[in-house]
């Protein structure tokens, strides 16, 4: 995805910004425009959380990145010899410790690039220092985004109202919700303010095959192998998630304008 926007015209580092932005929301102490930079891209690309720890190169950079989780490491050195070595785990290129000029890793959402042509060492806040400038991200956003703050604490006030049975079943229908999402998905949510808990396995006929009438995306669907990792602990949890949803039209991707910022932002 990241080369396909750089194919496109997209600098190398906004594209890994928009595709594994670091956790930009809850940052208290994140400068404003930079905040502004990353904001303006969530509203066109949902961030991939990984775990990734990925490298990559253009011909021109060396760059490591890590999703905003941080799940995987990424440890590096810098040694007299001008070597970088960047790698999960510390003794992978054994040195002498005499001979290391600097040594590290990479944050959560993190960067570690390095220009292969001049030996110019760039870490995030110098890219997204740089990245900040390119547009007025925040005077768009302040003109175009309108933000929606609601409470469903008063159910049953003056924006909420409880429909008929038949026009339930009626909406249900419209909407392809049946009993085993009413029951394992929306149930444990209302009920127990809790995600109901379920296996990873997918035994669903296959959207062509099936005899039910499904939706036109499911028709569209890729199988993968995917592991089990453990729940994302508590602190985790509150400073790299978010539950911000945006609305509005999907413009090209490419662009980068005022229009784009037009966005009803819920969170």
């Amino acid at each position: 995805m990241i080369e396909l926007l750089e194919k496109g015209g997209i600098n190398i580092f906004r594209a890994i910004r928009m595709v594994l932005p670091p956790a930009w929301q809850n940052g208290q102490i994140l400068d404003a425009e930079i905040k502004s930079f990353h904001e303006y891209n969530s509203m066109h690309m949902e961030a991939w959380d990984g775990p990734a720890g990925i490298v990559m190169t253009d011909g021109k950079w060396a760059i490591c990145v890590l999703d905003r989780n941080g799940l995987r490491p990424a440890r590096y050195q810098i040694d007299e010899e001008g070597l970088i070595t960047v790698a999960s785990e510390t003794g992978v290129n054994p040195t002498d410790d005499l001979s290391i000029l600097t040594k590290g890793r990479v944050k959560p959402g993190g960067i570690l690039a390095i220009n292969t042509e001049t030996g110019e060492l760039h870490d995030e806040e110098y890219i997204d220092n740089h990245l900040k400038t390119q547009n007025p991200y925040r005077k768009w956003l302040k003109k175009h985004a309108v933000y929606i703050e609601s409470s469903l604490n008063d159910f049953g006030g003056p924006g909420l109202k409880k429909i008929s049975q038949k026009d339930f079943l009626t909406a249900s229908k419209l909407f392809l919700l049946f009993k085993e999402e009413r029951s394992s998905v929306i149930k444990p949510l209302a009920v127990d303010s809790q995600e109901g808990t379920g296996s990873m396995g997918d035994d669903t006929a296959l959207a062509v095959m099936s005899k039910m009438h499904r939706q036109l995306y499911d028709f569209f669907r890729q199988q993968f192998a995917q592991v089990t990792n453990p729940p994302i602990d508590s602190l985790r949890e509150n400073k790299v998630m978010s539950l911000e949803t945006c609305f509005g039209p999907e413009l090209n991707v490419y662009e980068e304008t005022p229009e784009h910022a037009k966005r009803l932002i819920t969170s």
